[in-house]
């Protein structure tokens, strides 16, 4: 079944890297057509597998495929007039523009955000950068390490006491402001069927960074040094403990006082009950270390079922940390379709991520097309565009495009 709500909207991407291919992957998986503009060489995540050390072949790549499966690409050198001319020309077409080319680059080019306003009223655009639009980084280049993650404070929060930071995967923080983006996108949409005018939005991996750790931010305002030690947590369960059976168990426990029975019962010691520095909330959240201590010795002296059984008669909130090779085999995922299956170009089956929104009008997308090779859908955009073959001819020998 295919989602249809964006159907009849065309959308042409610009974009590299995660945080816009990911964005317009949304628009697309929800029915949108996007057309990907690409240089000559392609965009950079085709070739990103080799730092990954993973396959990044043309037809069988890994890191490029799910950030651009339900795409169409188009291969254009924006720096020639033809190239130019046939993107403003395809941009007569679109509803929406995405982009993460910083705006000085496309201005130098003559397709600035505002030249585009002012020649395509109607169109809406879409941007996400590093640092913002005012200040003196506005013009610094940005990726999700350094623009998200390293000021928003989040690795030193949830790092450890005397270990190095963290490095973070590649593209958490890029796909949060994709998410951020794609509702914005949303509601410039609806605002123009009111106004019939197009709009810029913008977001930046630092503002969604500042966004997604705002209680961090104010931990920090209360006082609170990061990082902390294990021993000393903000709360005794707010760390991993490691069962009797290998699993490293988490719980997000604020109801204390209504649950703790359940816990005592398990570890054997049910006389706390009558201990008022263990029974109620106040007594949890003091001396702190103590109770660490107390959690570490008794979790290890339990399996991962045992601890399920118990938790989940009180209704705990709980969890186990999954186990990288295990993550694609989430039951509860494939249960409500937030992973899926697709291929490569050349046939290797993947394990992408659905989706996360969901609209009770709308099936669920159940396959999709594979990511585009380079230049893949050149001839036939610019045929629909009005370009005869002749035209074409002259714009592959000019390498003004890339066609397969």
């Amino acid at each position: 079944m295919s989602n249809t709500i964006m159907k009849g909207i065309r959308i042409v991407e610009l974009g590299t890297h995660v945080a816009i291919p990911y964005c317009a992957r949304e628009l697309a998986d929800m029915g949108a057509e996007v057309i990907k503009i690409e240089p000559p060489k392609g965009e950079s995540y085709r070739t990103m597998g080799m730092l990954f050390q993973l396959p990044f072949a043309e037809d069988n790549n890994f890191v490029f495929t799910p950030y651009n499966v339900n795409k169409k690409s188009l291969c254009l050198d924006l720096k020639s007039e033809a190239g130019k001319e046939a993107f403003l020309k395809l941009l007569e077409t679109a509803d929406i523009f995405l982009t993460n080319t910083r705006e000085m680059a496309l201005e130098k080019l003559g397709i600035g955000f505002h030249t585009l306003t002012e020649k395509f009223p109607n169109l809406v655009i879409g941007s996400v950068n590093g640092y913002g639009t005012k200040g003196p980084e506005k013009d610094r280049p940005g990726y999700d390490a350094s623009s998200f993650w390293s000021p928003c404070g989040a690795i030193q929060e949830w790092g450890t006491q005397g270990s190095k930071a963290f490095k973070p995967f590649y593209g958490f923080g890029d796909a949060i402001a994709a998410g951020q983006l794609t509702a914005g996108i949303m509601t410039a949409m609806y605002a123009r069927e009111k106004s019939g005018k197009g709009d810029i939005v913008r977001v930046s991996l630092l503002a969604t960074g500042l966004w997604n750790n705002v209680c961090g931010m104010l931990r920090y305002q209360a006082g609170h040094k990061f990082p902390k030690s294990f021993n000393d947590p903000i709360v005794p369960l707010d760390n991993f403990y490691l069962t009797k059976d290998g699993k490293w168990f988490l719980s997000s426990e604020e109801h204390w006082d209504l649950r703790c029975r359940a816990y005592f019962d398990l570890f054997g010691t049910p006389e706390l009950m009558d201990d008022p520095n263990w029974n109620s909330m106040k007594g949890y959240i003091t001396n702190v270390s103590e109770k660490v201590k107390y959690f570490e010795e008794h979790i290890s002296q339990v399996t991962s079922e045992e601890i399920t059984a118990a938790l989940t008669k009180v209704d705990a909130v709980f969890e186990f940390l999954a186990e990288t090779d295990r993550v694609c085999d989430n039951k509860q995922a494939w249960a409500n379709d937030f992973l899926r299956k697709t291929e490569t170009a050349a046939g290797t089956e993947l394990t992408i991520a659905n989706i996360p929104i969901r609209f009770e009008s709308q099936g669920i997308i159940d396959a999709c097309t594979p990511a585009p090779k380079l230049g893949q859908d050149s001839v036939a955009v610019l045929k629909e565009l009005g370009y005869s073959d002749d035209q074409i001819k002259v714009l592959i020998e000019s390498k003004s495009i890339i066609a397969k």
